[in-house]
Order: structure tokens, then C-alpha cells, then sequence
């Protein structure tokens, strides 16, 4: 399953802090082109969710395998935030 770095929930939290109270966006990863997109979005009913250092990250079904190796990390920069994904064997190297 994905893993969620102290980073990224930092970022998470900072992020869905920003979002009006009465927005149901949540943090979602989709798919996008040969990749995927990290976004605030809508949950679907059929979402994969990680619940790791108190954040929440829902996962389309489709590319929920793909993540099973996979490290969401997160730096901020001057107030902007990326995040990224990498393999967790190259994380724990």
C-alpha cells in the first residue's frame, strides 16, 4: 500500500486547511495520462483509502496496484507545495 511520508501528511494537513469547510474535497490520486495526479478532489464510493500520520489519501481503484510500492513525499518551498511519488526501495536507500 502506499505510504505516506511525515512530509506529505504536513503538506496534506496545510493543504486541506486552505479548503472551505463546506468543500467534500479530499486529497485523491487518479489517473493521469501514464501516470498519476495527486489533486483535491470529490472521494468516489469505490476509493482505496490510506490512512497514515493522521491524513487520509483516497485512491482511484484502478491505480491502487500500481501504488502498493510506492512513497508519497512532499516539499514546501516559499509557501508552495509538491509533491511527488517514488519507489520505496529508492526511499530507503
Amino acid at each position: 500500500m502506499l505510504t505516506i511520508t511525515g512530509s506529505a501528511a504536513e503538506a496534506i494537513r496545510g493543504v486541506l486547511a486552505t479548503v472551505n469547510a463546506q468543500n467534500r474535497a479530499v486529497m485523491r490520486v487518479c489517473s493521469r495520462g501514464d501516470g498519476w495526479d495527486l489533486a483535491l478532489a470529490p472521494p468516489a464510493p469505490d476509493d482505496a483509502v490510506v490512512r497514515e500520520r493522521g491524513v487520509e489519501v483516497y485512491i482511484e481503484r484502478a491505480v491502487e496496484p500500481q501504488l502498493r510500492d510506492k512513497v508519497l513525499d512532499a516539499c514546501i518551498h516559499c509557501g508552495t507545495v509538491r509533491f511527488s511519488f517514488a519507489d520505496k526501495r529508492a526511499k530507503a536507500a
